[in-house]
């Protein structure tokens, strides 16, 4: 299936370049270059080769110079009767502080900052339906107390780290994994989620902790073994197994489209100190039970490519 996708790139004042305006060939090269790291490449990437971005340049746009959004609509709709077969239409402009605003026929995205190609990651990620991963590490006890819920600070995913890999929600909620619903006792190897090929992720039924109960909600399970995560702050989210609850939910479209909100829990809640989000990892060889409802992760240790985890399922 094709999506056709519009970029609107406010060119005046890029501070990320040093021309005024930025010449169109040099955002290619920013934007959407084939190197790491670029939108193209972790598109590719992400999607194990399921999906990818063709770039086509189209005729120059004068944006209104106070970025208001009413004149952005006005552009969107033009846009809109010229290409209706266009999916979303997003605009960027470090000199237009117009933040961002979800719309619908035709979807839009209205972006604020510098035009980095690691901000187009995390707008694209937006764009694609994605809310900001949390992290939650609010207690010393309890790795499900949501009662301070970090948003921008699940570093295991795209949207934090562009090098990184999106998240197993994430990846779930664009189809490009398959993520079996556990409801029996058992023992699952997990690939690295990185790698192309086997089991990436398993998620079991877990009561919705956020005041939501009649919302599907789930605890899933992944290994995150990604080549920008195994150096610096990130490693102890790479020496076990990330653990999410996850919440599925309707945004406002018709028909419905489904939404994942995402929340990395702390599985060694008594290291360190409340608030520190590096060590969200359960670690090698440990296990833990949920008090919530009596489910047990266990975790055992890596070899030839998977790691065994095993669920026993209350």
């Amino acid at each position: 299936m094709k999506r056709l996708l519009f970029f609107v790139f406010c060119l005046i004042a890029a501070p990320a370049f040093a021309a005024k305006p930025t010449p169109i060939g040099q955002l290619n090269v920013v934007a959407f270059g084939g190197n790491v790291g670029q939108l193209p490449s972790v598109i590719f990437a992400n999607s194990y080769g399921q999906a990818w971005l063709s770039v086509t340049n189209a005729p120059a746009v004068a944006l209104p110079a106070d970025c208001s959004t009413t004149k952005l609509r006005v552009i969107r709709d033009a846009l809109a009767l010229q290409y209706p077969s266009a999916h979303y239409f997003i605009f960027f402009g470090a000199p237009c502080n117009f933040g961002e605003i979800h719309q619908s026929a035709p979807a839009s995205m209205y972006m604020k900052g510098t035009i980095y190609s690691s901000v187009l990651v995390h707008e694209f990620a937006h764009a694609m339906g994605h809310y900001h991963p949390h992290q939650v590490d609010c207690s010393f006890a309890d790795p499900v107390d949501i009662s301070c819920p970090r948003s921008w600070a699940d570093f295991g995913d795209w949207m934090q780290i562009p090098l990184a890999h999106a998240n197993g929600p994430h990846k779930e909620q664009l189809r490009w994994i398959t993520v079996p619903l556990i409801t029996t006792d058992g023992t699952f190897n997990l690939t690295p989620m990185h790698t192309s090929g086997g089991l990436k992720a398993i998620k079991t039924p877990f009561p919705n902790p956020f005041g939501h109960p009649t919302l599907p909600t789930f605890v899933m399970v992944e290994w995150r073994q990604d080549p920008a995560m195994l150096t610096g702050l990130y490693t102890q989210y790479t020496d076990g197994v990330m653990v999410h609850v996850t919440e599925r939910y309707c945004i406002s479209r018709d028909p419905c489209t489904e939404a994942w909100d995402s929340y990395a829990l702390d599985m060694r809640p008594q290291s360190k100190a409340v608030g520190d989000q590096r060590d969200p990892a359960l670690p090698y060889g440990s296990s833990y039970t949920f008090p919530e409802n009596g489910l047990k992760i266990t975790v055992g240790f890596p070899t030839g490519g998977t790691v065994p985890v095993t669920l026993d399922v209350p």
